[in-house]
């Protein structure tokens, strides 16, 4: 299984590198996105321990998602906040980017514009299974979190509104009980 992922991130990484490194053949605004990618990516990928490994760009910039893999157990709460702050964070670097708004379908973009993947395993880079996440993703206003069965996958879906209030309300009582313990 460790072979077959290290096969997968040598081709990502290839193509990556490839379009890194052509970009003065590319449009100005697919410069941009993948300029954008490389350094949300670079800060995402220190700040949550979560590796880059690809993106998606529909043809008139009207929908950005980026993927990482991610070599740890996440539990649903953990991957929750992650995507919430991830997406934040994205739509940020995408909406405080002047140079590529002119090239953006849609600006500023919403929460229906982008879209962020986690591919999870073990540390060891090994599949999980059901009841373990092996997938949470953001895209189109849900949150899905995919466990793999042997037989079948499940997957379960969050609104994002309804989990951005769950984000919040944890945040909130994470802040109460630092405060109560300053006390």
């Amino acid at each position: 299984m460790m072979k077959k992922l290290f096969f997968l991130f040598l081709i990502t990484s290839g193509f990556q590198l490839l379009s890194f490194n052509e970009k003065s053949q590319l449009s100005e605004g697919h410069q941009l996105v993948l300029d954008l990618f490389e350094n949300t990516s670079q800060k995402l990928g220190e700040k949550y321990d979560i590796h880059y490994i690809g993106n998606t760009i529909d043809g008139q910039y009207g929908y950005l998602e980026i993927d990482f893999t991610v070599y740890r157990k996440l539990s649903k709460e953990e991957a929750r906040h992650m995507l919430i702050e991830c997406l934040e964070e994205f739509l940020s670097d995408i909406n405080n980017n002047t140079k590529l708004k002119p090239h953006l379908k849609n600006h500023p973009f919403t929460t229906k514009n982008v879209g962020i993947v986690f591919y999870i395993s073990d540390t060891n880079g090994d599949k999980l299974f059901h009841p373990e996440i092996c997938v949470a993703r953001y895209s189109s206003k849900d949150l899905e979190f995919i466990t793999n069965d042997p037989d079948q996958k499940y997957k379960y879906k969050e609104h994002y509104e309804e989990t951005l209030d769950i984000v919040k309300k944890a945040n909130s009582s994470e802040k109460l009980q630092v405060l109560i313990k300053l006390r």
